[in-house]
């Protein structure tokens, strides 16, 4: 716990975790997923907790709020091809604020269900905008500035009925994230569909 709590003075990162599918919630359902984003780089390793609460505005359309990692924000997921088993895509957006700035991303997300498990990629580009790192006490380094990255993440999802599922994933922020060392996340949790 002193490592989150020193993590929580450091800067600002775009969400780590991933957590969709290309499936969206149906219209005004209620979608809760929480769990553990675990993390590793040259200095530091650890975990913080990850929140989303999404709503159905359509059958094919979500909105929500996301606490992860060491941001806040909104997102949105679009699904372009939506299907109870099989292959669903989707487009997602979010923007938010944390300690040291700004973040907004965007990306696709594939997905494909074969009975309880449901296995997706979401290639996502991020935007992040440090302020000044003035806290020596961060474990997290950053440099002030705008950067654009890249990141990948591979996860599954194995639901135990339709309205329950547990999820793990791992995602790799690529090329210069202005932070300091390179991270490799992870992300495991409960999803819950009211």
């Amino acid at each position: 716990m002193a490592t989150a709590a020193v993590l929580l003075g450091g800067g600002c990162v775009a969400p780590m975790s991933h957590n969709l599918t290309g499936r969206s919630l149906e219209q005004r359902a209620l979608g809760i997923d929480a769990g553990a984003v675990f993390f590793s780089d040259e200095s530091a390793e650890g975990f913080l907790p990850a929140v989303k609460v999404a709503y159905g505005i359509s059958r094919d359309f979500d909105i929500g709020l996301q606490f992860d990692f060491l941001s806040t924000g909104f997102y949105c997921r679009k699904s372009f091809v939506n299907r109870e088993e099989g292959l669903s895509f989707a487009g997602v957006a979010g923007l938010g604020l944390a300690a040291g700035g700004f973040y907004a991303y965007t990306g696709p997300v594939v997905s494909i269900k074969t009975g309880a498990f449901e296995p997706y990629f979401g290639p996502r580009l991020n935007l992040v905008i440090y302020g000044d790192n003035d806290s020596s006490s961060s474990i997290i380094n950053w440099k002030e500035g705008s950067f654009v990255y890249p990141q990948a993440t591979l996860g599954f999802c194995l639901w135990a009925s339709g309205r329950v599922g547990f999820n793990g994933e791992v995602t790799y922020l690529i090329g210069e994230t202005g932070l300091d060392d390179a991270v490799l996340t992870g992300m495991a949790g409960l999803m819950l569909r009211l």
